[in-house]
């Protein structure tokens, strides 16, 4: 080894031998810009498609306790 070359550095490029035998062992290097990008999709689509029911939910929920509902069908009679 030169004083110039660490370890991890390679002088020669990998020969097609090298190439095939590294992608059958599935020694290949991945894209996480890809799997951040299909990630964001299904929840963009996610949100779409199921985003307005759980909105309309909360509204129905958040209204149901501000107006007291839930107060009074805890002191009613047939709570008890």
């Amino acid at each position: 080894m030169s004083a110039g070359e660490t370890a991890g550095e390679k002088t020669f490029a990998p020969t097609d031998k090298r190439k095939t035998d590294a992608a059958r062992n599935g020694d290949v290097l991945r894209s996480q810009d890809l799997d951040i990008a299909v990630a964001m999709l299904v929840g963009a689509l996610w949100l779409k498609f199921v985003g307005p029911w759980m909105l309309d939910l909360m509204k129905t929920t958040l209204r149901g306790g501000l107006s007291g509902t839930v107060r009074r069908l805890m002191t009613s009679p047939l709570a008890n």
